[in-house]
């Protein structure tokens, strides 16, 4: 099985390091992720209006995910875009590839207590507020 690749995904400039993830709200609109570098800071609202999976896993359990970023020296950052995806491997098998011709990009974020996997089939949204 190959390694998962992260690609370190940018969306604007000036992301912290490190992001703490405040809110997870899932409704019909879609999918969005409110995320701070700490308690009174700025927050970072991510959404993704194309997902069609997404999970999230607290990272101290995670070790597999950890060790594997902690070779990739691109791998710095909250945000990632990640290639060789074992969760998309998974979605494809899970939905008999019914979305194999589709762009479906897997992004992870990584915050100290959490890994949240989405796939979407659209570029998210992303903005300070």
């Amino acid at each position: 099985m190959q390694y998962e690749k992260l690609i370190s995904w940018k969306p604007m400039e000036g992301i912290p390091v490190t992001l703490y993830l405040r809110e997870l709200k899932y409704d019909a609109k879609g999918l969005t992720l409110s995320l701070a570098e700490g308690d009174n800071a700025p927050i970072l609202s991510i959404f993704f209006n194309g997902d069609l999976s997404h999970r999230i896993a607290d990272e101290g359990d995670l070790l597999k995910i950890v060790s594997e970023a902690e070779r990739d020296e691109e791998a710095r950052g909250p945000l990632f875009i990640v290639e060789n995806s074992h969760y998309l491997e998974w979605f494809h098998d899970q939905s008999c590839n019914i979305r194999q011709k589709d762009n479906l990009v897997h992004y992870r974020i990584v915050t100290p207590n959490e890994i949240v996997d989405v796939l979407d089939l659209s570029t998210p949204q992303v903005k300070w507020s």
